[in-house]
Parts: structure tokens; sequence; C-alpha cells
């Protein structure tokens, strides 16, 4: 029962943390929810006697099992059962907010990615921002292939293409997490969960930065100081 509560706490953990990834199906919700109810059982039902916990109380190595068996079922069966609906609504809660399955329209946070801009700083020549890819599918990037600054009048005063992009230099980016944005041959790619900061020298005031992805979506983010 022990080892129970430890399945239940790890699943909360995967199925709000990771339960929206899936590229074809449902996957970490899948586990997630599994894991819950799963833990939920165990922790009822007990262990059986293929369990290391027959063995031990078997050959009365301890004798908490029998301690616990000893109680009845009947007192606490109000409280199974209010936390068995408990379980059913954060596993419909859950598949709704993340996937739209129980009412509404259907959607898929791992089929389109999604980069988030934050900290767009500029110092004299040298202009930096975070940039972190938070949806999309788990074994693809995202693709960068331009970057655009623009002025206060939405003019384009530097722009780095795939081909620039595909050759920046190491140092100017400084990757926070194991999962790395690096540049490849074409662009430069975005793994899920990857977070880097990237510094570029440009000379002229900048307003907003806009990034453009393979797929032609966009992302932008104006300038947090002036």
């Amino acid at each position: 029962r022990i080892m129970s509560i430890a399945v239940f706490f790890l699943a909360i953990g995967i199925l709000l943390g990771s339960g929206w990834i899936g590229t074809t199906c449902l996957d970490e919700w899948q586990i997630g929810v599994l894991g819950l109810a799963g833990g939920f059982t165990l922790f009822q039902a007990g262990s059986g006697k293929i369990s290391l916990d027959y063995f031990f109380n078997k050959n009365q190595f301890i004798q908490q099992e029998n301690n616990w068996n000893s109680i009845s079922i009947k007192k606490y069966r109000p409280y199974f059962v209010g936390f068995s609906f408990f379980i059913l609504f954060v596993t419909l809660f859950t598949n709704q907010v993340f996937h739209g399955g129980v009412y509404g329209t259907l959607h898929n946070k791992s089929v389109k990615p999604k980069v988030e801009i934050s900290n767009l700083k500029q110092y004299q020549n040298k202009v930096s921002f975070d940039v972190m890819r938070i949806e999309g599918a788990d074994v693809y990037g995202s693709f960068l292939i331009q970057i655009d600054f623009h002025n206060h009048q939405n003019e384009i005063i530097e722009s780095l293409d795939m081909q620039e992009l595909s050759n920046l230099d190491k140092q100017q980016i400084s990757n926070y997490y194991v999962s790395k944005v690096t540049p490849h041959k074409h662009s430069l790619v975005l793994p899920l969960g990857a977070k880097a900061n990237l510094n570029f020298d440009i000379s002229d005031k900048i307003h907003k930065v806009v990034l453009t992805d393979i797929s032609g979506l966009q992302w932008e983010q104006t300038i947090t100081n002036l």
C-alpha cells in the first residue's frame, strides 16, 4: 500500500506535467489516468499472494497486513467511493482540457509547434531574448527558417534567413536544459521543451522580433526595455 501511494503521486505528476503529449494517440494522458486508478485500486485491495507483503506476513517477518485487514471496510467505504468519483472527475477534466474529448472540438497540442518568446531586451548593439518550444510533436523539432527584427515603424531593419540561422555561432546560443536549441543544415531546430537564450549584434533600435517556422507559423514579441 505504501508503494501504491508512490504510484499515485507519480501518475499525478505524469498526468499534469505531460498529459497533453501524444502525436498520434493520448500517450501520457493514458499512462497518467491508469496510474491514478491502478494506484488507488491497489491501496484499497492490498497485496495478493504473489507479493512481498504476503511472503513477509506468512513467515511472520511483519504483521501489518493483518492489522489493516481487521479494519472494517464498511467504515471507510464512503471515502473510497468519494475518491473514486474524484478520479473520474480528474480523468474527464484533464481529457477535456488537454484534448477536448468530452465535448466540443477535439484538439491535439502535439500537432503544431508553439514557441514562446520572452525577456526580449536590447543593450547598446546587443539584442537578446529567450525562446522555448512549449507545444508540438514530441519526436519532431520546430524548424526556424527566419528571424526578423522590426523598428517602431514596423519596418524590418535586420533579417536572418535559414542559411544564416543554420550557421549561428555557438556563443550566440545559451541553452538552459538538456534538450538543446541547435543550428542544423537548413534551420535552427527547437526540440520540445528546449529553452535557450539567443543574442545578436544589431546597431539600430528594435521594437519587436518575429520568428518564422518552416510550416509558415509565426511568433512575435515586443521589446521589454527601451
